[in-house]
């Protein structure tokens, strides 16, 4: 949902340049503006969207080259609506791994319909 309004407002200041060298109309512009809103209200993109999330990404892009990658730790938290347990912080994956000098660190977020989810922080290191 959140993209869809940076959509709209991304695409606002090109109105006037599609207008002028593409001859767009307002309605044409309009009917361009809100497709993407069309496939998620029509196709239910938001509903499969919000149903299964997982991602995995670095969660810093600093990366120390100076310390190698010879162990890894890892710390997970899993919650059930609103009640959670563990802890997938930083220092929790630290500790679990024995690591005391941080290469980078990873993240994986598991969702299924925002009724339960999984946080896991992996922390590469010495």
């Amino acid at each position: 949902m959140l993209f869809g309004y940076f959509l709209n407002d991304a695409m606002a200041p090109l109105m006037t340049a599609l207008q002028s060298q593409y001859g767009w109309t307002a309605g044409d512009y309009g009917f361009f503006n809100s497709s993407y809103s069309w496939l998620n209200v029509f196709c239910l993109m938001l509903i499969f969207g919000g149903i299964i999330l997982d991602h995995k990404a670095p969660a810093s892009f600093n990366i120390d080259n100076s310390v190698k990658c010879l162990k890894s730790g890892t710390a997970k938290s899993k919650s059930i609506v609103v009640y959670t347990t563990g802890d997938s912080s930083l220092k929790a994956a630290m500790d679990a791994g024995g690591i005391t000098k941080v290469n980078h660190v990873d993240y994986e977020i598991k969702n299924f319909f925002n009724v339960y989810s999984e946080a896991t922080t992996i922390v590469w290191g010495e």
